[in-house]
């Protein structure tokens, strides 16, 4: 039943995406956000895999974003967004001000495609991003090596952690949590010989304990799952919402990152069938 009921709400989405997107009617909503309104988005984007296939999603193959489909939102994203590095993205959301649409590309778990399909792309646009380190999985079939981790830091990509093993942090022990968190840590400045800031919480799963632990471990921020545009004003440094880029339709992806299927009635569609 609830695999139904989540064919029958994407299928609605999806009308309405290619509707809105193709009669022209997104220009419009764009240009009155912009030119009327005044409003800016200000996004972090959370990808997986860059694959047209990946093992390691082959049950969850919504993780999977296609190679051509990647290049299509990277080319949007340069034309109508001022991508910055983390670095930049957080000392914008401290001084709480911005006069354009600013987005910021993270990848999560270090997935080896990323190195041999994303970055030549992200590259060709002249990118930064940002990838969060499960480290007990570098060197795992399909997963990046510590070789490639340090082609990718010779070329200016920044790096962040996301635990050893990738657990749910809200369901084990503050000891392991620390654990965790502060092992793959260490383990990451060591290969690589920078301090490392950044987390992501696996899952986007966290709780107060576990940011206290996150905030002990010396991280200076941390990016959630929580799928909105980052309100300036009362955005946390350890609690940075993020979209999570999963394989759908570009017209649907452009509306989602104007923020069109944000909160309410959305969010709790999102909950309710797909949680």
């Amino acid at each position: 039943m609830k695999r139904i009921l989540q064919f029958a709400a994407l299928s609605v989405v999806y009308l309405i995406s290619f509707i809105i997107y193709y009669s022209g009617l997104f220009k419009v909503i764009v240009f009155v956000r912009k030119k009327i309104l005044k409003k800016t988005r200000v996004i972090v984007l959370a990808y997986h895999s860059i694959a047209d296939y990946s093992p390691v999603y082959a049950n969850k193959k919504e993780f999977i974003t296609p190679i051509r489909q990647f290049r299509r939102q990277v080319s949007y994203l340069k034309n109508n967004f001022h991508i910055v590095p983390f670095e930049e993205f957080k000392s914008i959301l401290q001084n709480g001000r911005v006069n354009e649409d600013i987005a910021v590309l993270t990848f999560d778990d270090g997935h080896r495609d990323v190195f041999s399909n994303a970055l030549s792309i992200i590259s060709e646009f002249k990118l930064p991003a940002v990838f969060f380190l499960t480290t007990g999985f570098i060197g795992r079939e399909n997963y990046l090596t510590w070789e490639q981790v340090n082609m990718m830091r010779a070329r200016g990509f920044e790096f962040g952690c996301h635990t050893v093993t990738h657990p749910h942090l809200d369901r084990i022990s503050s000891d392991m949590v620390k654990r965790e968190v502060m092992e793959s840590k260490l383990e990451l400045e060591k290969r690589i010989g920078k301090e490392i800031n950044y987390f992501s919480y696996p899952y986007g799963d966290y709780n107060e304990s576990v940011v206290s632990i996150i905030k002990e471990c010396g991280f200076s921020a941390a990016v959630t799952t929580e799928d909105s545009n980052c309100d300036l004003s009362s955005t946390d440094l350890f609690r940075i919402n993020r979209k999570t880029v999963l394989n759908r339709p570009f017209c649907f992806f452009v509306l989602k990152i104007e923020g069109l299927f944000e909160g309410g009635f959305w969010e709790y569609i999102r909950k309710k069938i797909f949680y």
